[in-house]
């Protein structure tokens, strides 16, 4: 299979463009992999392939924050490779892979993620009578018991508190788990789920009420853009974006099954899972690579994206952060009152003597040290040297509490 060049114009007409900031029913051009123009009744040359996108969206391209492919983990080599990684995610939306690591700093901005297993599966997962079933569940950090844990987690990524749902895809095997069949920490960790993500979020969030159209492109694919500083390169449907977009069928449905998935693995998390909103089209970097179920990529046409430090997304909120926080003076009118002078000020008057500062005070006996009460000597001699050494002394305390006396 060959994907079409990137030379190719394409030209996406009667849709609905949804971005993480607006909506607008809009035409989108498409010529040398970029985005060239976004509105209606568009000027362009001739020899344009034509998709018709009346009734359904134009998304941008997702990115999956987290995805293992080709990597050995726990003496077990996941189940896809680049290409076919790549292929499976083509079914739902263009893949970008990036780090997933989020660092807590109790005072710092912070943005987090969590994936689509952990928002939509609960840990009784791992009662399940089938040990294979239980054992395909098992991830790090692991699914939480309480039951009501994802419903909570769709909220925060509905409500801007979580940005970002990632699949942390790592698929293996029944008979690559069942390495850990007596010892559950010898189970290679990792869930299938970058062909589903966007479906099953779209199902459980969208068509849940957790979010609306512009959220879901928001944790999806924006935010992830914003936060390696690949935005709006990445992430939004404008003139100079890259021509990563998806046309999205919101009241189109499919049935998740392990039968009909391309991704790697022998198992489904969302098995039976019936979910409105299905890709029709996907465009990566202006090559058409899946229409109507027909996959056309090829391997090694992946890019790597270099990423930009100090993404504006990023530190402006912290810019921001600090000046709400930073000390401020009240803005008022200066004290034109009288003042009371001060007799005192508590430092050394000028022209005053050392001579005449006043000394301490003698002792009663002159400042020799009183003797008559003390059992010490200058002779060396001491008059308890009669008395046997002992090495310690038993200090007891009286019934009742401690006594200052020795007993």
């Amino acid at each position: 299979m060959s994907s079409s060049p990137a030379t190719a114009r394409i030209l996406i007409k009667g849709g609905k463009v949804v971005n993480d900031d607006c909506t607008q029913e809009a035409d989108v051009y498409i010529e040398n992999g970029v985005i060239q123009q976004v509105g209606k009744e568009l000027m362009i040359p001739g020899g344009a392939k034509v998709i018709d996108a009346s009734g359904k969206l134009v998304l941008p391209g997702g990115i999956d924050t987290s995805v293992h492919l080709d990597e050995s983990f726990m003496n077990a080599t996941a189940a896809d490779d680049f290409y076919s990684g790549t292929k499976q995610h083509l079914t739902r939306m263009i893949s970008q892979r990036a780090s997933d690591e989020v660092i807590m700093v109790a005072g710092k901005v912070v943005h987090g993620e969590t994936t689509t297993a952990h928002a939509v599966l609960s840990g009784m997962q791992y009662y399940h009578q089938d040990w294979a079933h239980a054992a395909a569940h098992v991830t790090v950090p692991p699914l939480r018991l309480d039951p009501n844990t994802p419903n909570y987690m769709m909220s925060l990524l509905g409500n801007d508190t979580l940005n970002a749902v990632a699949s942390d895809h790592r698929p293996f095997t029944v008979k690559q788990r069942a390495m850990g069949k007596d010892d559950f920490t010898k189970i290679p960790h990792g869930l299938p789920g970058v062909q589903d993500r966007m479906s099953v979020l779209w199902e459980k969030g969208v068509v849940g009420g957790k979010m609306d159209e512009n959220r879901f492109v928001a944790v999806t694919s924006s935010n992830a853009a914003k936060i390696y500083n690949l935005y709006p390169r990445k992430g939004k449907i404008i003139p100079g974006a890259d021509a990563d977009v998806v046309v999205w069928d919101p009241e189109g449905s499919k049935t998740i099954s392990v039968s009909n998935q391309v991704q790697g693995g022998d198992v489904n998390l969302y098995e039976g899972l019936r979910c409105h909103g299905v890709p029709l089209v996907t465009i990566s970097r202006g090559r058409l690579v899946y229409e109507n179920g027909i996959f056309a990529c090829a391997e090694g046409s992946g890019k790597f994206c270099p990423l930009r430090t100090f993404p504006d997304h990023l530190y402006k909120k912290m810019v921001q952060r600090e000046k709400s926080q930073a000390v401020k003076a009240v803005e008022r009118e200066p004290y034109t009152g009288e003042v009371v002078p001060v007799l005192n000020s508590g430092k050394r008057e000028p022209g005053v003597s050392d001579l005449d500062t006043p000394t301490r005070p003698c002792t009663r006996h002159g400042g020799v040290r009183d003797l008559q009460g003390s059992s010490f000597s200058l002779s060396g001699a001491q008059i308890d040297d009669k008395v046997p050494k002992r090495s310690s002394a038993r200090i007891l305390a009286p019934p009742g509490g401690r006594s200052s006396g020795i007993w």
